[in-house]
């Protein structure tokens, strides 16, 4: 196998398919800030980290070029060799020892030499996945290697990085929606050059502040104190009007945690009634088992009698997709329950769809091929319409491919249905949100 950076006619093969089953592994894509990836010397795109694979999935799909990126050390162990041809290296962090992070000064001389041959590359700055919408301390990782490349090259080309903000509307649930946005560029060339005065330790601290910063602007940022989960209960709440882009979501989200750290400033008593009151609503929410997304402006009778009426009609097409999607259904609901780790169930589900597609498109394919024809003739349409014979059985085969997804959309939507019907039977919950919302205006 030649360079990482390289071009590899299996990989260009591929590519286009695995970026076809992680754009449909979400019910919405959204990808923003392309204008903001510099064209005139090397990029270091530095994402927030809260979805495990689905992260680097989600950046990889978001441009037709190779990307390279940095992957914890020890899935190394098992998957040396699959992990490098899908263009990943080892980076070990502190965690698993100071001899094993010697071992960086290796890989970080391969990242200068990607990026020196123009391959950006995609390094997690928070160094580990954690399912918050905050940020985990950005490592000295990142950093190290725009440094090291700039000391390289930087008097050829400049050396950028790029924050980058991942937004999903879940994190658990497979085909939820995802938000990628990058950033402005920081370039670390010039940032260098124009403080001469500082020491390497300053430079560090400040490009990691500068990170941090503009990561933040890019997701919902919660400050991750004792008081997040009521923050964004909150928030949720607050921006409880879900219709718009995802872009209009996030903004919604940031304007309304905006509003409760300014409270939480300005007047603690309140922010402490508030949080206890937020506690006791999740408290009982969860108990009952209903969705935060029952809780709309919309009459709930309204959406009962139009879900009652989708959820009769969508039930048969439903029932023929968890037949025909039986091998990709199984696989990933066994998988996921074992995974202890519930931020790598969608990372399950995706991989699920990359293997499975094809295998259950050729299984039906032979179904149907060898069985409708038969059955058309015999009963006469193939008389009328010749072409019937081989088009039913390509549309019922071409139509397993997006089944995966109607499937788990309409459980999905039978699971806030369900919900739905709960709340009819717990309408102090639905009194108690509309306090909340009424005490945060």
């Amino acid at each position: 196998m030649g360079k990482i950076y390289e071009h590899d006619n299996l990989y260009s093969f591929l590519r286009p398919y695995v970026d076809w089953c992680i754009q449909h592994s979400y019910r919405e894509t959204t990808i923003c800030g392309e204008e903001n990836l510099p064209k005139d010397g090397a990029v270091i795109i530095a994402p927030n980290h809260c979805n495990t694979l689905m992260d680097a999935l989600v950046v990889l799909r978001a441009r037709k070029g190779a990307t390279v990126f940095g992957a914890r050390a020890d899935l190394f162990k098992k998957f040396a060799k699959p992990l490098t041809f899908f263009r990943i290296l080892p980076m070990v962090r502190k965690r698993d020892g100071l001899r094993e992070v010697e071992k960086n000064r290796e890989t970080n001389d391969t990242i200068v030499e990607v990026l020196d041959h123009d391959t950006p590359f995609c390094i997690f700055s928070e160094g580990t996945h954690r399912p918050k919408r905050s940020l985990l301390p950005i490592t000295k990782g990142v950093i190290r290697i725009a440094l090291s490349a700039n000391e390289k090259f930087g008097d050829k080309k400049p050396v950028y990085i790029v924050p980058a903000g991942i937004e999903y509307g879940d994190y658990f649930r497979y085909r939820s929606t995802s938000l990628l946005q990058y950033g402005e560029p920081i370039n670390v060339t010039e940032f260098v050059r124009s403080h001469p005065e500082m020491t390497e330790g300053q430079i560090y601290m400040e490009l990691r502040g500068m990170v941090a910063e503009g990561i933040s602007k890019l997701i919902t940022y919660v400050k991750d104190d004792e008081a997040y989960d009521a923050k964004w209960t909150l928030a949720k709440i607050m921006a409880s009007d879900r219709s718009g882009s995802l872009k209009k979501k996030l903004e919604l989200n940031r304007q309304a945690i905006a509003k409760i750290e300014a409270i939480a400033k300005d007047d603690p008593e309140r922010m402490e009634a508030l949080s206890q009151k937020a506690a006791l609503f999740d408290q009982q929410r969860h108990a009952a088992g209903i969705s935060i997304l029952s809780f709309t402006k919309a009459p709930l009778w309204l959406n009962l009698i139009w879900k009652s009426i989708a959820a009769v009609a969508g039930f048969p097409l439903a029932l023929f997709y968890l037949v025909t999607c039986a091998p990709f259904w199984l696989f990933s609901e066994t998988v996921r329950r074992k995974v202890k780790d519930r931020a790598f169930h969608n990372t399950v589900h995706s991989a699920a769809k990359v293997i499975f597609t094809p295998i259950v498109a050729l299984l039906w394919a032979a179904v149907f091929f060898t069985t409708l024809p038969h059955a058309i003739a015999f009963s006469g349409l193939g008389f009328i319409c010749p072409a019937l014979k081989w088009i039913i059985p390509t549309a019922l085969t071409l139509s397993t491919i997006w089944g995966q997804g109607y499937l788990y959309d309409y459980l999905e939507f039978l699971r806030v249905y369900n919900s739905d019907c709960r709340l009819t039977c717990h309408r102090s919950l639905s009194r108690m949100f509309k306090e909340i919302r009424k005490d945060l205006n």
